[in-house]
């Protein structure tokens, strides 16, 4: 989910995780559309996207990005550098792969 779409910087670094996630095969989905955040996030919940990525401004300036999974309460939100996002996002959904395998 990219927030503030008037931000070059923002947009360009939702694009590059998208890229990068693809790449590493995985399915990603980018929200791009130019609706205010809360939006955004409702409707990521709604489609059961398990891992949210957030890019916005505020983040971004000190070289951040959110990421939280859906399960979790609003609280449960992980600052992380936008250089570790897919690292990241790959360690999560392995672990929430690992929780659905048969014993």
């Amino acid at each position: 989910v990219t927030v503030n779409q008037d931000d070059e910087a923002v947009v360009a670094a939702g694009e590059q995780i998208y890229e990068q996630l693809a790449a590493a095969g995985m399915d990603a989905l980018l929200d791009d559309r130019a609706l205010r955040a809360g939006v955004k996030f409702k409707d990521a919940d709604l489609i059961g996207i398990p891992v949210r990525v957030t890019i916005g401004k505020r983040a971004l300036a000190d070289g951040n990005i959110e990421i939280k999974l859906r399960r979790e309460s609003r609280d449960a939100t992980r600052i992380v550098p936008l250089e570790k996002a897919v690292e990241t996002v790959q360690q999560l959904v392995d672990e929430l792969m690992a929780e659905c395998r048969p014993i």
